[in-house]
């Protein structure tokens, strides 16, 4: 996307302070950020094997994008780009959010996840063992931005 500084009221002489004050630089990047997580979110659904490749590699800023973000519209767009391995599927194999509250029980209420250093630590952990007894379904996570990106 190219944004042309010949529009009025774009300055020409942009300092920190005046980036972060100046409404028509916030409208700017309201507007990009909007329009590069709906293209983020179409490609997920377009091509999941792609962009689960683009996650494995950028996913961390994803994650980084939904903590520092103050917009709700924001967090929600970024929450369903989130992929995580679960305990329902193999290792390796990653899941949406979205995927994840559609295969829950009808009377689950909560997000079930575990972080730790590894699929194997997790899997033999006591409390995935009393949330698959009870037969949940647990998102895995191992790393402290899925744990921090997570609440």
């Amino acid at each position: 996307a190219v944004v042309s500084t010949q529009s009025t009221g774009v300055p020409l002489n942009l300092s920190r302070e005046l980036l972060q004050e100046s409404v028509i630089i916030n409208k700017i990047k309201s507007v990009i950020t909007g329009k590069m997580l709906a293209f983020l979110n179409r490609q997920s659904k377009r091509d999941p094997i792609k962009f689960e490749k683009f996650y494995r590699e950028f996913g961390r800023f994803i994650r980084i994008g939904l903590v520092t973000t103050e917009s709700t519209t924001e967090q929600e767009d970024l929450a369903r780009l989130l992929r995580f391995e679960s305990s329902a599927e193999d290792a390796g194999v990653m899941v949406s959010l979205d995927q994840y509250i559609e295969r829950a029980k009808e009377d689950q209420k909560q997000v079930y996840y575990l972080c730790a250093p590894s699929r194997e630590v997790a899997l033999s952990s006591p409390y995935y063992e009393s949330l698959s007894d009870a037969g949940y379904e647990v998102l895995l996570t191992y790393n402290k931005e899925d744990d921090v990106a997570m609440f």
